[in-house]
């Protein structure tokens, strides 16, 4: 359900929990990765564990961002801020032409 929510939202930000039921955290970025609009979206992984494979494993499946419960709340807004400048970057190379 919530994959087809996103398809449909399409949203620019998308936080993720690695472990919900049915599917993997991993396993939903790899999906949405796949799909036009995903590439694009700032995907945030959001679990409960840290270890440098977890990070890893996050960078591994599409996650731009790995950010450890409980998350800081500054943590979010220098996420936000990546997203932002990516966003305006992307928009100024599809209006020069580049």
């Amino acid at each position: 359900m919530g994959l087809a929510f996103a398809a449909n939202f399409k949203p620019d930000v998308i936080a993720l929990d690695i472990g919900p039921p049915d599917l993997t955290g991993y396993e939903i970025a790899q999906l949405l990765r796949a799909t036009d609009w995903g590439k694009h979206a700032a995907l945030i992984a959001a679990p409960g564990w840290g270890q440098a494979e977890d990070e890893r494993r996050a960078k591994a499946a599409g996650f731009d961002r790995h950010l450890t419960k409980p998350i800081d709340i500054e943590e979010v807004r220098g996420a936000l801020r990546e997203v932002q400048t990516r966003h305006r970057a992307t928009a100024d190379q599809h209006s020069s032409g580049a």
